[in-house]
Parts: structure tokens; C-alpha cells; sequence
């Protein structure tokens, strides 16, 4: 966990300013399992939900409406890891914003009514060919199992935004992130998760804070 921690400062520390666009979007969706994956078992989750900006006060709307798409493999019955990313589809700004993730999520007990994890992620904000950012949290993801094939699941956790630190400058930003969804599945390996995100955000250039509640709709097949 403290090599995974390690990395996700270095990536941060990387990340160089590049452009003056007003805003970028992210995905805080989780879309957990409903239930860990097996050793070599490979789940592709596809949908929409909405993206917030990183400056909403500089908007039209605080959220853009965004597709999203995941790809995760299991390394062992109790570690995935999983490769995400996601686009803005909406006309909040005329410029191409998207960005990618990469986690990796550990099932730290092993019953069947009840599960626990972390999740930690390194992400990256994109506007066309550019990264003009990056961040990461370590969400703890809580499984309600009971009622299999429902699964209720919720998490909890900081996260961080950087996107240029300079002398001159001072572009970051930290947030709150609680999920609350389901994981439903409807036949053998097809799956559809219905999440929603509450964020509290604070941006540490202006001191500007927003509140949102984001939801997404994901469906997934497990091969």
C-alpha cells in the first residue's frame, strides 16, 4: 500500500501545466464488483454518468454529462486491478475534455455477507492531446452482500486534484467523495450498476467550494 501511496505522488508531482482552458471534468464513480473477482477473471463496464468540474464557477453547469468505460482483471481472489476512463459528451465547453484512471482494489476480509476493501486510484484529466492534470484517492468500499445477486455497497475517502504548483502558482484542490450503488446481477455474467457520488470540493486557488451529487448507470459482463 505505501508503494502504491509512493506512486501516486510522483504522478502528481509530474503533471505540468500546459493550457488555460477553465475547467476539466472527472468520474467518481466506482462501479464496484458484486462480489471480488476470481484469479484471471477479466469484467468490461460500459455507461454514462455525470462528470463534475474541476471549476465549476467558470461553467455553465457544475457537471458535464459524460461516457464512461472500465476494463479490470483479477490477479488473485482478493486484488483487481482496473483501467478506466471516461469523456465529456456534453456542450458545457466546445473543447474535447476526457481522462483515464488506474486502481487497484484489495478485498481485506473474506466473508459473504459482508466485505471490505481499499481502492486506491491515480487519475488523469485530459483537454484534446494535453494532460493538464492529475489526482488520486483511497476510497475504503464497504460490500453489503446479504442479499446476493443484489449487492448493496458503499465508500468513503479523500481525494486530491493538481494541476500546476509553482512559485507563481497555486492550482490544486482536495475533495470529499462518498458513493453509494448497487450491483445487480441480471443473468449469469451480465451485471448493471446504479451509483450515485457526493463530493465536497475545495479549490485551494480561489478557496471555492461545490457540492455535487453525481449518478451513473454502468452495465458489465464478467468473462
Amino acid at each position: 500500500m505505501k508503494k502504491i501511496s509512493y506512486l501516486i505522488v510522483f504522478l502528481l508531482s509530474s503533471i505540468v501545466f500546459q493550457s488555460c482552458i477553465p475547467s476539466l471534468v472527472y468520474s467518481p464513480s466506482l462501479n464496484l464488483p458484486s462480489k471480488p473477482l476470481n484469479k484471471d477473471e477479466v469484467q468490461i463496464l460500459a455507461g454514462v454518468g455525470y462528470l463534475p468540474e474541476t471549476k465549476p464557477e467558470k461553467t455553465e453547469k457544475k457537471m458535464s454529462l459524460g461516457g464512461e468505460a472500465s476494463i479490470r482483471f483479477g490477479i488473485s481472489n482478493n486484488l483487481m486491478i482496473q483501467l478506466k476512463g471516461w469523456k465529456d459528451i456534453s456542450n458545457n465547453l466546445s473543447i474535447p475534455r476526457y481522462g483515464f484512471s488506474f486502481s487497484t482494489l484489495t478485498v481485506l476480509n473474506d466473508t459473504s455477507d459482508f466485505r471490505f476493501g481499499l481502492f486506491p486510484t491515480a487519475a488523469f484529466v485530459l483537454s484534446e492531446n494535453d494532460i493538464e492534470g492529475g489526482g488520486g484517492s483511497i476510497p475504503l468500499c464497504l460490500w453489503y452482500t446479504k442479499y446476493y445477486p443484489i449487492t448493496f455497497y458503499s465508500a468513503f475517502g479523500p481525494a486530491i486534484g493538481i494541476r500546476n504548483i509553482t512559485n507563481d502558482n497555486n492550482q490544486w484542490g482536495w475533495g470529499l467523495i462518498f458513493n453509494l450503488g448497487t450491483a445487480i446481477i441480471i443473468e449469469d455474467h451480465l451485471t448493471v450498476n446504479l451509483e450515485i457520488s457526493g463530493i465536497k470540493q475545495v479549490n485551494e486557488n480561489n478557496g471555492y467550494k461545490s457540492y455535487f451529487f453525481s449518478p451513473s448507470l454502468n452495465i458489465g459482463y464478467l468473462f
